[in-house]
């Protein structure tokens, strides 16, 4: 290994060990203050719920329970002890508490107080005739690549046949639906004679949260209210559908308070997402479990690369491993 490999090793090292959790704690708190929030201990508490057996034969809901139990561990926990210098930075949630709104337009008119322009915006991709549907993956893969890259490359190509209605949408598995884990795909199409994808966002639903993964719109068409809808139209769905799929949701997610940019932090904010400190209420780990301490007491785990969760849930557990 060279001298310079080792170099932007250490550096990189030093800088997630460091210099990173130093800025994140310092926007953390310059954010608090702009939601009028005067310290970590204040802010609300998010009770996410697995609402799964481990134990079920439906494998595709144990995965997305490994998955996100790990996700959701990673946030501040409620019950977690003040930070320590040597203490793992945890982050923010950013979510909508779905409970304050018994009907779509509740959520709109709370918009409204706060910010007109993201109604008129709303209204401004209604008029340009964009539409928000549910899609199909493997059908708009080059459409969301268009979208990823769209400051270099504008065109768009669209195969429309496979658009239908918000909320009606097959399953992630067809052979082994589940209302409570599921992974769905929002698009906005134009109003043209083939209909293009301009915007998407990825939702993943675990438990009584429904968390946006990606969320994201095609350059040229950002000027034309297109995530505003987009995201108007996910609410509609959450609140108003009666859709078994977004029955006792209780918290509609999107990233985190503190590693958004600020263009995306002001947007969320308009929006109406605030930070959340999260509880498990049916965490799968043991008290005290900890990965970066079961891989060291686990040699074999971590040289064959696996995830330490997912090993831990499906293996190590039956295996009476040490942890």
């Amino acid at each position: 290994m060279g001298l310079l490999t080792i170099f932007r090793q250490l550096h990189a090292w030093l800088y997630a060990r460091y210099v990173a959790p130093a800025r994140l704690t310092k926007r953390r708190a310059q954010r608090l203050v702009i939601h009028k929030i005067s310290d970590v201990g204040h802010i609300a508490t998010a009770s996410l719920h697995l609402d799964h057996n481990l134990s079920s034969e439906r494998l595709s809901c144990s995965a997305f329970v490994v998955r996100y139990a790990t996700h959701y561990q990673g946030k501040q926990q409620a019950s977690a002890v003040p930070e320590s210098p040597d203490s793992k930075f945890m982050p923010l949630l950013t979510a909508l508490d779905l409970r304050q709104y018994a009907t779509h337009q509740d959520y709109l008119r709370a918009i409204r107080k706060h910010s007109g322009y993201f109604l008129r915006n709303v209204k401004k991709a209604n008029r340009e005739g964009f539409s928000v549907r549910s899609f199909v993956e493997a059908d708009f893969a080059r459409d969301m690549f268009d979208i990823i890259g769209s400051k270099k490359n504008s065109t768009l190509h669209v195969n429309h046949s496979t658009q239908t209605p918000l909320g009606e949408h097959p399953g992630p598995f067809s052979d082994e639906y589940c209302s409570q884990h599921w992974e769905r795909l929002f698009g906005v199409f134009s109003n043209d004679p083939q209909p293009r994808l301009v915007a998407y966002a990825r939702l993943r639903r675990f438990g009584n949260i429904v968390a946006c993964q990606d969320f994201i719109g095609h350059q040229t068409h950002l000027n034309s209210g297109v995530m505003k809808l987009l995201l108007s139209e996910i609410m509609r769905w959450l609140i108003d559908s009666g859709d078994p799929e977004t029955r006792e949701v209780d918290f509609f997610g999107l990233g985190t308070l503190e590693y958004a940019n600020d263009g995306l932090f002001f947007w969320k904010k308009k929006a109406l997402f605030t930070p959340w400190r999260v509880e498990l209420e049916k965490s799968p780990m043991p008290e005290g479990w900890d990965p970066e301490r079961y891989l060291q007491n686990n040699p074999d785990v971590l040289a064959a690369g696996a995830d330490p969760v997912s090993h831990y849930l499906r293996h190590g557990k039956f295996e009476n491993r040490s942890f």
